[in-house]
């Protein structure tokens, strides 16, 4: 039988560094099971207290909390509606000591030095602007954390560069529905996103992404146990990104024809 992941044995498995910024995704289906199997419970409530401790207070921990039904007229409540990006993102969102950012559509659980400077954060647009994933490009010491999960179920980053970059195969587009805001707050409110131009034949597909990352070192694959996990430099990756979009005509991220 295959030793049964901890969250200790995650956690010492990476290049965490006090002061570091994390967002975290995941598909715990592996660590439930492997876990399971050994007649054990995963204790996710554990892996996040590792994650804290090892970013420490000038660390922040984001974990994502995106709804998209917002897009099809289904009203955003601020304390109701869930995460429709893994259970452990919706544990991070119940607990007490994380908050949870605005955005109707690209909404985050955070934690840590930055969270109330990432909770203040309105911009209306989900990508490019005053937004999170601006924030991660910019910040010192930002990571990504990909927990059994490849990139194209979990890298939203990518649609920040193609935005920055005007993408021709996307295009800006407003959402509007009801928002209720953290008081109970019913208002009319509009997000916009940029989204993939449907008339053009087109599939996300990071898989090219993930192996040139890989190669160029810019990205480290950590095996533990039966549980793989990815972990990046948001900085370091968007110039790989950015060439891809400019002179490959975004061949690693989007299957075009």
């Amino acid at each position: 039988m295959e030793k049964y992941v901890t969250p200790q044995m995650i956690v010492d498995a990476l290049p965490i560094n006090k002061g570091d910024t994390l967002l975290i995704a995941s598909d715990i289906q592996r660590l439930c099971w492997g876990a399971l199997q050994s007649g054990e419970n995963f204790n996710f409530q554990k892996l996040i207290n590792l994650l804290q401790e090892n970013v420490g207070k000038e660390g922040t921990l984001l974990f994502p909390t995106y709804n998209w039904n917002f897009c099809h007229g289904v009203t955003f409540d601020y304390h109701k509606t869930k995460s429709l990006t893994g259970s452990l993102s919706q544990i991070a969102l119940e607990r007490n000591d994380f908050i949870r950012t605005k955005h109707a559509i690209y909404s985050f659980a955070v934690w840590g030095k930055d969270a109330q400077f990432l909770y203040e954060m309105n911009d209306k647009n989900s990508f490019a602007g005053n937004t999170p994933f601006d924030y991660l490009y910019k910040k010192d010491h930002a990571k990504m954390i990909m927990i059994d999960v490849d990139l194209t179920h979990s890298f939203t980053f990518v649609h920040y560069v193609e935005e920055v970059n005007k993408v021709p195969y996307r295009f800006l587009k407003d959402f509007i529905s009801e928002y209720v805001d953290e008081n109970k707050q019913k208002t009319e409110r509009t997000y916009s996103m940029y989204v993939r131009d449907l008339n053009i034949n087109g599939n996300v597909d990071f898989s090219g992404l993930e192996k040139l990352l890989l190669e160029k070192n810019l990205m480290k694959e950590v095996q533990v146990e039966y549980s793989k996990v990815f972990i990046l430099n948001f900085a370091n990756v968007y110039c790989e990104i950015e060439k891809d979009i400019q002179f490959n005509q975004s061949k690693n991220i989007v299957h075009i024809g």
